[in-house]
């Protein structure tokens, strides 16, 4: 099994990684939830702040997370994202010289010619 799991390489320790982050981070909620849920506080507006901001944290800590562990294949995802752009304006750019080019041969006059000889 595991000779069959090296094949895959950076990819399942990618989500590996991920997996644990995420799970990590759940049970920091369940901890955090019941530290809220135990503690007295002066109103419920203070409970709410502590709620919303380990919220916050908690999903800023997985975007981090994920990006961090997931870096190589967002920035190869990036350079094929600029390489194809890159490719449909080249083309683009491409097909508007022909067109000009087209368009200024037919509009263009030839010349008068001296005499009616080319020399």
């Amino acid at each position: 099994m595991i000779t069959h799991l090296t094949q895959y390489g950076g990819t399942l320790n990618q989500l590996i990684a991920s997996a644990v982050l995420i799970t990590a981070i759940l049970l920091f909620q369940l901890g955090t939830n019941q530290w809220i849920n135990k503690r007295k506080f002066r109103s419920m507006t203070y409970r709410r702040r502590w709620t919303v901001g380990l919220r916050n944290l908690r999903l800023i800590l997985i975007a981090v997370g994920l990006i961090l562990i997931w870096a190589t294949e967002l920035r190869t995802a990036a350079l094929s994202a600029v390489a194809i752009l890159a490719a449909i304006r080249a083309y683009k750019s491409s097909e508007q010289f022909v067109r000009y080019k087209i368009c200024h041969v037919q509009t263009r006059k030839s010349p008068p010619v001296a005499g009616g000889a080319l020399y």
